[in-house]
């Protein structure tokens, strides 16, 4: 998939998937995938995989934004919300990533 391009990926079935994705450059795709997993294990998020607290929203999206977007709102709108989430969450002490969702731990 060329960069830029909107798109999505998911599960919709039940059954446990496995899948191979090459992503160049990667940049901090791996903390990414992992902060996504981690806030899920963590039932720190809707049924739709997004973060319950705007806080943690805003450090892990705003954090992440070179690795990915979400295809909604619109990115002119996220680039208005997820900096003041961003820097609220930051002043209260939520991370965008914690060393317990990393995979070689």
């Amino acid at each position: 998939m060329p960069a830029g391009v909107r798109h999505s990926e998911g599960n919709p079935g039940t059954a446990e998937i496995q899948a191979v994705v090459e992503l160049r450059p990667a940049l901090n795709t791996k903390e990414w995938h992992e902060a996504l997993a981690g806030l899920v294990a963590d039932g720190k998020t809707t049924p739709r995989g997004a973060p319950k607290n705007p806080l943690q929203l805003g450090a892990t999206f705003w954090h992440f934004r070179h690795e990915s977007r979400i295809t909604s709102p619109p990115i002119a709108v996220q680039n208005l919300m997820l900096p003041p989430l961003w820097a609220l969450a930051k002043a209260f002490g939520v991370r965008p990533y914690y060393g317990r969702w990393d995979s070689r731990i």
